[in-house]
């Protein structure tokens, strides 16, 4: 799961469950990876840390100018 962050550099020390695989390390981002064998521990995790990302870190930014593609006008 990614989200913008609010913070330049998130703390990410609170997403230490041993199911944590990996943590993105990237400036105004907050992002990870969880992976269990059981589907319902992954999915309790990913409902716990979507509500820490979402109380604690979440920033969200205009989007940019609409992409025009090919044969718009």
């Amino acid at each position: 799961m990614i989200s913008l962050s609010k913070y330049e550099y998130p703390d990410m020390s609170s997403f230490n469950d041993p199911e944590v695989v990996w943590k993105m390390h990237k400036k105004y981002h907050v992002g990870l990876i969880v992976h269990s064998k059981q589907r319902e521990r992954v999915l309790e995790l990913m409902d716990k840390y979507a509500e820490i990302i979402h109380h604690e870190f979440h920033a969200a930014a205009p989007a940019k100018e609409k992409f025009r593609g090919h044969g718009d006008s």
